[in-house]
């Protein structure tokens, strides 16, 4: 009786592990933009300086979203963008992405900017 109870709790544990989706993904950011980012921060984690066109290192998480919050430096002035809320959002699969960010400069000199999440 007792040799037959766990194997009954292995059979489920075994069985609601093998359910349990991994998450976790590496993330780099990519510097898209013709400007050299100073101080990249994505969602408290820093990235440091990333020159035009550059690549940072990848980074891991156990989860993430195709979008995050982010601040910046560009030519003196800073750059901030701020995910309110991931409602609606999807977990990123396991994996590698990078997380291209470009600037622009607008006709009042003040700068946009876009993130856009690949996955590699």
């Amino acid at each position: 009786m007792k040799k037959s109870f766990f194997i009954y709790l292995a059979a489920i544990f075994a069985l609601v592990t093998s359910c349990t989706e991994d998450t976790t993904v590496m993330i780099r950011v990519k510097n898209s933009s013709s400007y050299n980012y100073q101080n990249l921060v994505i969602g408290g984690d820093n990235f440091g300086d990333l020159a035009s066109g550059g690549y940072s290192g990848y980074k891991t998480y156990s989860s993430a979203y195709r979008y995050n919050s982010y601040r910046l430096i560009v030519e003196n002035d800073t750059i901030r963008m701020i995910a309110i809320d991931y409602v609606g959002e999807k977990l990123l699969k396991s994996g590698k992405y990078t997380y291209e960010i470009d600037a622009v400069k607008n006709e009042d000199n003040t700068f946009s900017t876009t993130l856009t999440c690949v996955q590699d």
